[in-house]
């Protein structure tokens, strides 16, 4: 059981022109969502880019692997795409994942996962006195990506995977803490895959803040190869006590969890709990 979303996703531009499409996600607290859409771009702000607080920036360029180690097919992968721009990617709490041209600096894009359009708003505050509006700060894609080469849909792609770090999602979109997934093969066309927080048999949410920076490899699942990415839940297992003590196997072309372990309380302070290890009965390629 979980939260994935995947077919659903599809990647829309974020200007004034499509403000009728994106109105009902923003819901900007003064119903100003043309303006709220400005303001994200960098109208009237006096910095264009969100502080870059907790993610790591990622560095791709064209692929570069070993096809005896990564599978067949995959040398024709790194002859097309020999000339491909290198990149970089980051997070910001400006709500977007950042893509720039390493050699020129300049931008290529700024991607918002579906989970944060309607939080949007909160960096948008209004003066509970003049009525005036003013940057507020809030976490947003404060996580570090991955990026790796997978075999998915019979075809060699280059994916990134991502988390929020404390950037948890909107109350429109749960309220719980993400993951997202995009393809950018070309980077300068990415395309969304998925956005995951799963949940248990209880409707209860196991992913903690998404600090985790996902391992991306190839599994034999029964005998099937597949791209999985190895991910933490991070933690926030407060209240209910079911967020952040689960690791997930989850599948790169759909996002679904194929295998995760949750860990029993253990009192850290005592020392005094068996050190049992935990392993993936699935074994790795």
């Amino acid at each position: 059981p979980g939260k994935v979303v995947t077919a659903a996703l599809q990647r829309t531009d974020f200007p004034t022109a499509n403000e009728a499409l994106l109105a009902p996600f923003l819901q900007d607290t003064n119903n100003d969502n043309a303006g709220l859409i400005n303001f994200v771009r960098g109208k009237d702000r006096d910095w264009k880019l969100g502080d870059i607080n907790h993610s790591t920036p990622v560095v791709v360029g064209p692929p570069n692997g070993v096809e005896s180690l990564l599978g067949s097919g995959y040398s024709n992968f790194v002859t097309t795409y020999k000339d491909r721009t290198k990149v970089v990617y980051v997070g910001a709490n400006d709500g977007m994942l950042h893509c720039f041209n390493v050699t020129t600096g300049a931008e290529l894009w700024g991607f918002i996962p579906y989970n944060l359009l309607p939080k949007l708003q909160k960096q948008w505050g209004v003066d509970k006195v003049n009525g005036d509006r003013y940057y507020s700060h809030d976490n947003f894609v404060d996580g570090s990506p991955s990026v790796s080469d997978v075999y998915i849909n019979g075809q060699w792609r280059t994916v990134l995977i991502c988390g929020q770090g404390p950037g948890k999602g909107s109350t429109m979109a749960g309220g719980y803490n993400y993951y997202f997934a995009l393809d950018v093969t070309d980077p300068a066309d990415p395309q969304p895959l998925w956005e995951i927080s799963p949940l248990n048999a209880s409707d209860q949410y196991t992913m903690g803040e998404t600090w985790s920076i996902p391992v991306i490899g190839k599994i034999n699942d029964a005998g099937t190869t597949r791209w999985v990415a190895f991910m933490g839940s991070g933690y926030d297992n407060v209240g209910q006590k079911v967020a952040g003590r689960t690791f997930y196997v989850v599948r790169i072309d759909t996002g679904a969890a194929i295998w995760t372990t949750t860990v029993t309380d253990v009192d850290t302070s005592l020392f005094v709990s068996p050190r049992v290890p935990y392993a993936d009965p699935k074994s790795v390629v």
